[in-house]
């Protein structure tokens, strides 16, 4: 089967110079040959077995003998290899379609070949399954700037103890300055993270600091305080620095009309197929990871063209 082997090397290899050709059509005829229960007739396969061995033998006359007695063992074994190769790279260029990198949803933040600099990485994930098909997420009794009647939706999935959406919030502004007094309405939904500490906790008190009208003021001080421990005094404490009644705050953060928000916007992030924040819906494009105010603005620009 080292023929196998040499057709793809020497393929790749005849591409760029012709004296390689030869050797690729040769190696093709004994494949060919040996698929159909033949033996091979060029002599290739002896040839580069004698050749290799030889090699090895000016190094270890001991190992080139090994070589030489298994030397079909060691071909399968490379070619088992290279097949094992060619389906791990196929796993990691679908995930890299589908989710914009190598492993999964979940962006463990491991290397990925195709995004060697991260650049379509930036989220943090999770592996969210919907329970009913896709449906494109719309607005629900959510947290929005700008008119109701809007040409253009912006609606952002985004969690305020993920990294990646606060590294996405200063572009986010940008963008929401750039088309005050237009057709633009921007629509935010709480999908906390479960890899993240205080994440669900964090987005509950978002829905009751929503109820008080003050969403933004709250999630504002969250993105900017990640990484601090925090419990329900935390979270009363800032409630009454933004001027919430504590009383009123207290009770919706045990309250089930609370969780009933939050998990609205949960579900409708599974449905719609959200895997990881920040995650963007442009009307009906799907934008996933940390976005310069510039594309986010062209791509709302051409939205309002249309």
């Amino acid at each position: 089967m080292i023929c196998i082997i040499a057709l793809i090397v020497f393929g790749i290899l005849g591409i760029f110079s012709a004296s390689y050709r030869k050797v690729a059509a040769e190696a093709a005829d004994c494949v060919f040959r040996r698929l159909t229960l033949r033996k091979c007739e060029t002599g290739l396969d002896k040839r580069l077995k004698s050749k290799i061995s030889g090699k090895v033998a000016r190094k270890s006359p001991r190992l080139a003998r090994f070589l030489h007695k298994y030397f079909e063992v060691f071909s399968w074994l490379f070619i088992v290899l290279f097949i094992l190769s060619i389906i791990t790279a196929g796993i990691g260029l679908t995930n890299y379609v589908k989710y914009g990198n190598c492993n999964g949803p979940e962006n463990n933040g491991e290397f990925c070949i195709f995004d060697p600099l991260g650049h379509s990485s930036q989220y943090s994930g999770q592996s969210m399954a919907s329970t009913s098909g896709f449906t494109m997420p719309v607005e629900d009794d959510d947290p929005t700037i700008g008119p109701k009647d809007a040409k253009v939706t912006v609606i952002q999935f985004g969690c305020t103890s993920c990294p990646f959406t606060k590294k996405e919030e200063p572009e986010l502004l940008k963008t929401i300055k750039a088309f005050e007094g237009q057709s633009v309405r921007f629509v935010f939904k709480d999908f906390p993270i479960q890899s993240h500490p205080d994440a669900y906790p964090s987005s509950l008190a978002l829905q009751c600091a929503y109820k008080s009208g003050k969403y933004l003021e709250l999630r504002e001080l969250l993105l900017n305080d990640q990484g601090s421990s925090k419990d329900e005094s935390y979270y009363i404490s800032a409630a009454e620095n933004l001027g919430i009644n504590t009383t009123s705050f207290s009770e919706c953060l045990k309250s089930t009309q609370a969780i009933e928000m939050l998990n609205k916007d949960i579900e409708s992030g599974k449905n719609a197929e959200v895997f990881g924040t920040p995650t963007f819906f442009i009307n009906e494009e799907k934008m996933v990871g940390v976005k310069d105010s510039s594309a986010l603005i062209k791509k709302i620009q051409k939205e309002l063209k249309k």
